[in-house]
């Protein structure tokens, strides 16, 4: 089998840059880049509620986990999605029945699946919109004020 030439960001990293980060997950940082004490700050931030069964608990700090590494490794992002989605469908499965009206599922499933479940647990209230708006709000407040500092930056050179 012939061997592919990788970029050096795809490739199995040396002893000496393995706890260097990614280039791409700077690549689009701005003037300020972003560090890995920042990065972990923001995945710490997000929680569970006391209670959580403990296999929820676990694949949801696996989530985080992967997260925290694709500081190093960028392809570890959507696997770290993944990875929280998967969590969340397993904890909507603790806590939702096991079979579902329709529409959130269909007669020919044996169990109910994520989109179903979100979809039962936001009309009967369980999830509510008022925490993700805050959190996209402050990213695209990130996002211009990154773009604001490109532009100035332009205009200086």
């Amino acid at each position: 089998m012939k061997s592919t030439i990788l970029n050096a960001a795809e490739s199995l990293r040396s002893p000496d840059t393995a706890a260097e980060p990614d280039p791409r997950t700077t690549m689009f940082a701005g003037e300020t880049l972003p560090s890995l004490a920042a990065h972990h700050r923001d995945i710490e931030a997000i929680q569970l509620t006391f209670g959580v069964p403990e296999a929820v608990a676990i694949q949801f700090e696996n989530a985080r986990n992967l997260y925290l590494y694709a500081w190093h490794v960028y392809r570890f992002f959507p696997v770290a999605q993944s990875q929280a989605l998967f969590s969340l469908e397993l904890g909507l499965k603790a806590r939702l029945p096991d079979r579902l009206p329709e529409p959130y599922q269909r007669p020919w499933q044996r169990q109910p699946m994520l989109a179903g479940l979100l979809g039962y647990a936001i009309d009967q209230g369980l999830v509510r919109n008022e925490g993700f708006r805050r959190w996209h709000q402050a990213a695209e407040g990130r996002a211009r004020q990154r773009r604001s500092m490109e532009i100035f930056q332009a205009m200086m050179d």
